[in-house]
């Protein structure tokens, strides 16, 4: 093995210790994440939508493409937005006239929408898988 290929392994502790979080993270995304599978997240974030009122499933999903590629969603606004972008129309119109200043926010009121939504019938619940019946 080169000495360059193995810069993970030769780092001390000390080194590694004092580095930022940020310096860590993309240490170990350029030596464990292959750029194909960094661009098959990538897309996964960027055509991720809401499917009819999972919301927390969304979210949920949102936030885990969103740690694992940051870039796509710094600075803040733009993980904002594309968390709006995402939801389904009916509610991301209503969103999007609103004044968003944190991710709670976006969260907490497209949530409210959701079921609101759901109450209203404007949006249809999502169907639990499983046996749910005759084949």
């Amino acid at each position: 093995m080169k000495a360059e290929d193995d810069l993970i392994c030769t780092l001390s502790q000390e080194v590694t210790v004092s580095m930022s979080w940020n310096d860590f993270k993309l240490m170990m995304i350029e030596e464990f994440c292959p750029s194909h599978e960094m661009q098959k997240l990538e897309t996964e974030l960027w055509n991720h939508v809401m499917v009819r009122a999972g919301h927390s499933t969304y979210t949920d999903r949102f936030h885990k493409l969103a740690r694992l590629v940051p870039h796509l969603v710094t600075p803040k606004s733009r993980k904002i937005e594309r968390y709006v972008y995402g939801l389904a129309p009916q509610i991301r119109g209503m969103v999007a006239a609103t004044e968003l200043k944190t991710m709670q926010k976006a969260i907490q009121i497209s949530g409210a929408l959701t079921d609101e939504a759901v109450r209203n019938g404007s949006i249809k619940k999502v169907e639990k898988r499983g046996n749910v019946g005759g084949t």
